[in-house]
């Protein structure tokens, strides 16, 4: 791309989950000596999945409206806090293998059964941010999330991803438009790698809003 005369604005999965970030900042360093004519790019997005996804399809809206290099690559630094995420799911097994909840916790979840409801903080760090009883109990958490946070939801899409519950994400996509009033929903999977550290059954959803 450098070669044919294209800038390049990269625009990375979250330091605080990935060192994918880091990698594209030194690659961009050594290929910036190469080609000094061009423009280098990269963002830290502080976000995953198809959270990452929605700053890039904002950055490309403004692309094809003719907004310049520089002003997409500003608009990504300065709104990259503004995407919001909230993630359940209903099997914890995987989130426990994986660190993000302890064994007193898994336990106590197939008990009551009470379910973690995580978001993406500020650092881009996969947090938990409350529990609820029940799966209603964790959507009804997420939508209060969304109250708290959204800006001016009626005229935005929501982002619904699902890791191998595609009927579970529909019906929390209803639900989101039902209680919060989104314009209406994009659905998409969430991917093998993000997916294998979750297990099968998370809801994620993905939104704009105050800055995390």
């Amino acid at each position: 791309l450098l070669k044919e005369g294209m800038d390049i604005l990269h625009i990375a999965m979250s330091s605080g989950i990935s060192g994918t970030y880091n990698n594209g900042r030194l690659a961009a360093q050594e290929l910036c000596e190469k080609y000094p004519e061009r423009k280098i790019t990269v963002i830290d997005s502080l976000m995953t999945s198809t959270g990452n996804g929605l700053v890039i399809i904002e950055a490309a809206k403004m692309r094809d409206e003719g907004k310049s290099f520089d002003e997409v690559s500003e608009w990504g630094e300065n709104n990259r806090r503004c995407v919001h995420a909230a993630f359940t799911t209903d099997d914890i097994t995987y989130l426990q293998r994986g660190g993000r909840v302890s064994k007193a916790g898994l336990v106590l979840s197939k008990a009551l059964p009470i379910y973690p409801v995580m978001h993406v903080n500020g650092d881009g760090e996969l947090k938990v941010f409350a529990k609820a009883r029940g799966t209603q109990g964790a959507w009804n958490t997420i939508v209060q999330y969304v109250k708290d946070n959204g800006i001016d939801v009626e005229n935005q899409t929501v982002y619904v991803s699902d890791a191998a519950n595609s009927e579970g994400g529909k019906r929390l996509g209803e639900f989101l438009v039902k209680e919060c009033g989104f314009k209406d929903v994009f659905y998409s999977k969430i991917g093998t790698i993000i997916g294998a550290h979750t297990g099968p059954a998370l809801l994620s959803i993905f939104f704009l809003g105050k800055a995390r």
